[in-house]
């Protein structure tokens, strides 16, 4: 009785939602307490009701002066006093500048030892301004103080290599890591681990991975974007999925989120080959990524990058950096409906972004190796 009772209320807010002149439809729970949102047309209309106005530009890849060269930026944050740590990846540095945009000083150098890069993939800051940065081949998280002297390393396992990282409350980090000594079993791994600061150990995890048929395809086909609100709710965009996720602070699944899209993300007829400077030939499966990361603003809205459409396969065999504009941004509010969409021209192709508090960052590095610092604007 309580089942059919249950249906019937869902039943009949699905009918009276399908009358309501809404976009976007949610329907019945995927899992206790948890709810499915399927979006469509913007709750906003045709016109973006945000927008970005440009403030300064860090970096110049042919510029004389090393201190303002950046090569292949990846990831940046902001202290407590507005200083910005952009993660220069191409020069195995960190370099910072002061919130006006001059720059301060640098720290990092290319190795194998205590704080030495060989594959620095992203950054985060604690409340303290101590800096974490993961290192995917050295398989390792570098912690460094907000002067850049290192502190120590966190190596929750040896066959553990740590790429996207999102800084919690209370001493803890969410991180994506490709687990070695596991391959075999990915899929029957929780697709986040909690890692405490102190103990360096994994104390937690959250989220479902897909089994993934392709075999070239298997280890990427559950990556994701992370992001955090101020209330501690997490979201995780999947960059290869048509899935977006919010939990809430005790990693309890809240909603789960999709939108139309008119491409698929895998094509076997997408290969392109090439050959390495030792005359090596390779190749490579280019996929249409359905999110490109995942920002939460002030206001608690989702910022999401994607694609407007899919590459062709003729544009599939150039480089991004030749392809036409393809990305977009959308924005949720923070119950997973689309709000708006829009693109600009700053934001193209293989581009990554950042948002703290009320500024945009885009992080070209593919092209001019810089990285630009928008105002968001409410219109």
């Amino acid at each position: 009785m309580k089942c059919y009772y249950f249906l019937t209320l869902i039943l009949v807010y699905v009918i009276f939602s399908g009358f309501s002149g809404q976009n976007n439809l949610i329907v019945s729970a995927q899992s206790a307490g948890s709810r499915q949102i399927h979006n469509s047309v913007p709750e906003w209309g045709r016109e973006c009701r945000v927008k970005l106005e440009f403030v300064r530009k860090y970096g110049e890849y042919d510029s004389t002066d090393e201190d303002l060269q950046l090569f292949r930026p990846k990831d940046l944050v902001m202290d407590s006093k507005g200083g910005i740590y952009i993660l220069d990846t191409g020069n195995y540095l960190v370099k910072k500048f002061n919130s006006e945009g001059k720059f301060l000083f640098s720290f990092g150098e290319k190795g194998q030892g205590p704080g030495e890069f060989q594959m620095p993939m992203e950054i985060e800051i604690d409340r303290n301004d101590d800096l974490y940065i993961s290192d995917f081949t050295n398989r390792v998280i570098h912690v460094f103080g907000k002067d850049g002297d290192y502190k120590t390393g966190i190596r929750p396992g040896d066959m553990m290599m740590p790429k996207q990282l999102l800084m919690l409350e209370g001493g803890k980090i969410a991180a994506f890591f490709l687990d070695l000594a596991n391959s075999d079993r990915n899929f029957e791994q929780k697709a986040v681990k909690i890692v405490d600061v102190d103990s360096k150990s994994v104390i937690d995890e959250f989220g479902t991975k897909r089994v993934i048929e392709n075999e070239r395809f298997k280890n990427l086909g559950n990556e994701y974007n992370l992001s955090v609100d101020k209330e501690g709710n997490i979201y995780m965009a999947f960059s290869f999925q048509n899935r977006i996720e919010k939990f809430d602070k005790d990693l309890d699944l809240v909603w789960r989120m999709d939108r139309k899209k008119s491409y698929d993300v895998l094509s076997e007829k997408r290969r392109r080959t090439g050959q390495t400077s030792g005359n090596r030939r390779f190749t490579s499966q280019r996929v249409n990524r359905l999110s490109t990361g995942i920002q939460v603003d002030k206001y608690g809205r989702l910022w999401i990058g994607s694609q407007k459409r899919a590459f062709t396969e003729e544009e599939l065999m150039e480089s991004e950096a030749d392809n036409e504009n393809l990305s977009i941004i959308e924005i949720y509010n923070n119950k997973g409906i689309l709000l708006g969409e829009f693109n600009h021209d700053s934001f193209s192709n293989g581009r990554l972004f950042r948002i703290v508090g009320d500024r945009f960052f885009i992080i070209d590095a593919l092209e001019t190796h810089s990285v630009y610092e928008y105002l968001i604007v409410e219109k």
